[in-house]
């Protein structure tokens, strides 16, 4: 186990402190309870108090979303463990005032007991102070496998969605809600953050608790309207502090799907999938519950089923009347107790569009940012596809469970533009991302297209004015093939030697150069070299990437320069053997003064300064009769010396350099790969 921490039975008290020190909105409450709460508590005690809480391990959930508009405090228990009744009574006792308090809980069975135990306390110690409690389910996993519905098998998958699509099977979707519906072990897990904010916003307005609490059972409750639906996938476990192992292992090319957030298996392993298959199989699961019109529902081939459909949203307004009918029985119980429920200030405005969602993207722990944004483009694009309207956008670490690799989606179905006032209404909590914004309706909204008039294309076609002769550029041509080939043929010793003093890239990075130079070999016309040198320029930097990418094209883009301007003085329009040698020598500058190295720091140059010197040298002592065989013998040895050279350096310039004595004793790869390409020259047929 490897982990930032000091001991790993202090791991939450000790990130407590780490939270309230670092903010002024925070204040811990004294004592070993665990206990967070908002700084301007005593201040808004004419609010309902909203309190959420569990194991930690979930950061930033969640003292990273107490805060305004947000929850009033947050009780933590140990890692994946839950709170005791006396943390959460302490809690509620510092922040609760005469409107009262929430408490919003994740369906699991710790939670829900000691949750529920501390507001049986409260009934007779703190009997002016009416608590209610909130659970949250929307994880649909186990329920999906429970009535055989899910499937991650991708055939399968689009096999049961043709024949749904076919069949029109809307009593199917039907039933499936219903069963979900039914059950009553559903894990709470991301779509609880969405809570937080929503009823947040409620709270901050002055909402009372029969408001929230109808609020909540009518729009958000995912047992009671079905509208908010979470489901993951793992592709790594993670190891709590106080165990030091990992709760479940993974092969290289296995994920678990429909994982929870506490370490534990998913419902089915399976194989490791494309994004865009992952993406898929969890929106189309979330799908089958999430109650969007029905005359929508896979809409790619339901045109000529309207009767059905209709006939089934007829189904669903009925179910939805009676929820609210019974939520309403609910808060009317409640006024028995002497919190008077006023009509008049019900929330209102209801929506039309059914298929417009909340989409949240919750990074488990350690999935890099990069696979984020993948899985982001790949989900907004899906919902696209099926129709829907994406009217907020959460991305982010939300609800981690340590350090797992995976991420989960929750969809919350708009049935009320309230939703999107309350998800927008500005927290300080440092948890909740500060750019919620509504994502572009149209991919191609998100590209810059340059004004007709402009290019965006390199002009150079006057570099092709510089030629030489034919014989000469079947030459120059060779001797480019000859170095590609030879780079190709080393990558693996390149990488080999790369990985010792580097992060083990360049054998594939000039592997991938010579192949996209050879693959444009015939869009490149050798007898203008000045135009060659460039294309071959604009070649590297469109297709390779990092340091050796960028001092390969320079090379090619000042030699390129300083041949067409040493060529065309005076009006000559032709290469003399010294402009090849001094353009060469100039190629080199370029690469010195980008990279800030010379000779004897350890790089490429150590390979490359003296080859270029010894041809230099050759060009202008031989120039009425330059012998180029020869030339190539005398050069391949001073780069061959050059490379050997840098096996007792140290390394200066470069990510080598980060590495100090540990490079000694390794021949440099980059001025490895030099001596390659010029000992590859040795080969050309005159």
């Amino acid at each position: 186990m490897k982990k930032i921490i000091n001991n790993p039975l202090n791991v939450v008290s000790e990130m407590i402190d780490g939270f309230t020190q670092s903010s002024r909105d925070l204040l811990k409450l004294k004592g070993n309870f665990n206990v967070v709460v908002r700084s301007d508590y005593s201040q808004i005690k004419d609010r309902v108090a909203l309190i959420s809480g569990g194991g930690s391990g979930h950061e930033p959930a969640h003292i990273g979303y107490i805060g305004n508009a947000m929850l009033t405090g947050a009780v933590c228990g140990d890692v994946f463990a839950s709170p005791s009744a006396k943390q959460i009574f302490m809690a509620i006792k510092s922040v609760a005032g005469k409107m009262g308090c929430i408490l919003i809980v994740k369906n699991y069975m710790g939670d829900n007991g000691s949750f529920s135990i501390a507001r049986e306390m409260c009934k007779s110690q703190l009997p002016d102070i009416r608590v209610e409690i909130i659970t949250v389910d929307d994880d649909i996993s186990s329920i999906l496998m429970k009535i055989n519905e899910f499937s991650t098998n991708n055939n399968n998958n689009n096999n049961n969605n043709n024949n749904k699509n076919n069949n029109n099977d809307n009593n199917n979707i039907k039933d499936i809600r219903d069963k979900y519906k039914s059950v009553t072990n559903r894990r709470g897990i991301a779509g609880t953050v969405l809570v937080h904010k929503i009823l947040g916003g409620l709270a901050e307005q002055g909402k009372s608790i029969d408001e929230i609490l109808q609020f909540y059972n009518e729009y958000i409750s995912p047992s009671k309207s079905l509208n908010l639906v979470t489901m993951g996938v793992g592709l790594s476990s993670c190891i709590i502090p106080s165990v030091g192992s990992p709760s479940f292992t993974l092969g290289e090319k296995e994920m678990e799907i429909g994982l929870g957030i506490h370490g534990e298996f998913g419902i089915e392993k399976v194989e490791l999938k494309p994004s865009k298959q992952i993406i898929k199989s969890l929106i189309d699961n979330l799908l089958l519950i999430l109650p969007y019109s029905n005359n929508n529902n896979n809409n790619n081939n339901n045109n000529n089923n309207n009767n059905n459909n209709n006939n089934n949203n007829n189904n669903n307004n009925n179910n939805n009347n009676n929820n609210n009918n019974n939520n309403n029985n609910n808060n009317n119980n409640n006024n028995n107790n002497n919190h008077n429920h006023n009509n008049s200030n019900n929330i209102d405005g209801n929506i039309d569009n059914d298929k417009s969602l909340i989409v949240l993207i919750n990074n488990l722990g350690s999935t890099t940012g990069m696979e984020m944004a993948i899985a982001t483009n790949d989900c907004l694009n899906y919902l696209n596809e099926k129709g829907f309207t994406v009217e907020r956008l959460i991305t982010g670490n939300l609800m981690t469970s340590l350090e797992m690799a995976g991420i989960s989606i929750s969809l919350l179905l708009i049935k009320n533009n309230q939703i999107i006032n309350l998800i927008d209404i500005q927290t300080n909590a440092m948890g909740w991302p500060n750019s919620v914004l509504k994502p572009y309706k149209n991919k191609g909204d998100s590209i810059l297209t340059l004004d007709e008039n402009d290019s965006n294309e390199i002009k150079y076609d006057h570099l092709k004015s510089i030629t030489i002769s034919k014989e000469n550029s079947e030459i120059l041509k060779e001797m480019v093939l000859l170095g590609c080939n030879s780079l190709i043929e080393n990558t693996n010793k390149l990488t080999d030697l790369d990985k010792q003093v580097g992060d083990g890239d360049l054998g594939t990075t000039l592997e991938n150069l010579s192949q996209s130079i050879k693959k444009s070999f015939d869009t490149i016309p050798f007898d203008k070299p000045c135009y060659a040198f460039r294309k071959i320029s604009l070649n590297i930097q469109e297709s390779i990437g990092g340091s050796s990418g960028l001092f390969y094209s320079i090379f090619f883009l000042r030699l390129s320069n300083s041949l067409y301007e040493r060529s065309t003085v005076d009006g000559k329009n032709q290469i003399s053997t010294q402009d090849w040698g001094l353009s060469l020598i100039d190629a080199v500058n370029a690469i010195k003064e980008l990279g800030k190295a010379d000779i004897g720091d350890c790089t490429m140059l150590d390979s490359l300064i003296p080859a270029i010197n010894k041809i230099n040298q050759c060009c202008k002592d031989n120039e009425k009769s330059f012998d180029l065989l020869n030339t190539l013998k005398l050069v391949s040895k001073e780069a061959q010396l050059g490379s050997e050279s840098t096996i007792e350096m140290i390394a200066k310039k470069g990510r080598s350099s980060y590495l100090g004595e540990r490079t000694s004793h390794i021949m440099d790869p980059g001025a490895h790969a030099i001596e390659i390409i010029f000992k590859s020259f040795l080969q050309l047929k005159i």
